[in-house]
Parts: structure tokens; sequence; C-alpha cells
């Protein structure tokens, strides 16, 4: 049952979390993709409510792979929408993917972050394809490796 699933996806999550990080951030990252990736996760966090093991897993990793400090206000969603209004087309995409992630992580996709994300994509002109982020939540739960197709229809 859900204790059982819960469990499981505690397990995957931080191998889960390395996995999305290496397909997720290129080679070379600026430093305003850089803060504006950990934001995303801190605005993630800060809508559901619940600091879930896999966030603390995927913002570990994230900043692990980045070699950054932590940006101020890490939990403000103003401030990330305005970081990623200012970003490149090709870093908004990655930053989109990372909030996509950072958003079923803990295999949920609450109203908050679904507002968030819809929030996030209007920022940067695009519209929001709830049925991407879907895919991308399904195929985490469902505990087999995460297709890079599914990350890669997000943005």
């Amino acid at each position: 049952g859900l204790i059982v699933r819960e469990a499981r996806l505690r397990v995957i999550g931080p191998s889960a979390a390395m996995e999305f990080v290496a397909m997720l951030m290129p080679s070379a990252v600026s430093d305003g993709l850089a803060a504006c990736a950990l934001r995303a996760v801190g605005a993630a966090i800060v809508r559901t409510e619940d600091l879930h093991p896999n966030h603390v897993a995927l913002l570990r990793t994230l900043r692990d792979r980045l070699g950054r400090p932590m940006p101020e206000a890490l939990d403000d969603s103003a401030r990330f929408l305005d970081a990623l209004r200012a970003l490149p087309t090709a870093e908004q995409t990655v930053a989109l993917r990372v909030l996509a992630t950072a958003s079923i992580i803990d295999g949920h996709l609450a109203r908050a972050e679904t507002r968030l994300l819809t929030e996030a994509f209007a920022a940067c002109g695009r519209p929001y394809a709830p049925a991407a982020i879907e895919r991308l939540r399904r195929a985490f739960v469902s505990g087999d490796a995460i297709p890079r197709a599914a990350v890669e229809a997000v943005g």
C-alpha cells in the first residue's frame, strides 16, 4: 500500500536525484542558471509545505554538482520567477525542468506546485504542459530508469 510506496520512493530518491541532475545540468552552468536552479528546488519545497527527504537529496546533489553556495532567500518564489525571466531561453528550459523535477520527486504533484509551474512557464512565455510533467512523475514513481525523453519533454 501507501506506506510501502512511500518507503520505496525514499529509497530511490537519492539515486534518482543524481540521475536527474546528471540529465538536467549542462557541463558549463552560468551563475544565473545555478542560482535559479537552486531557487527552483527551494520554491517547490515551500509550495508543498513539506520537506520530503527526496527534496533534500535533490537540493544537495544539485548544490554539489554546481559547486556554488545556496543563494539567499532560497525559498522566495517571487525571486525565483524574477531570476527565471532574466535567463536566456536555453537556460530557462533547464530551470523549468529542474522545477518540474523538484515538483514530482516526492511522488506527488500538489496543487500549489501546479500553480508554481504554471507561473514559471508563463514567466518564460510558454504554455504549461501538465501531461509532460505527469509522464515524468509516473516514470519516476514506477521505479524504472528515468527516460531522458521524459525529462526533455518538459519545457
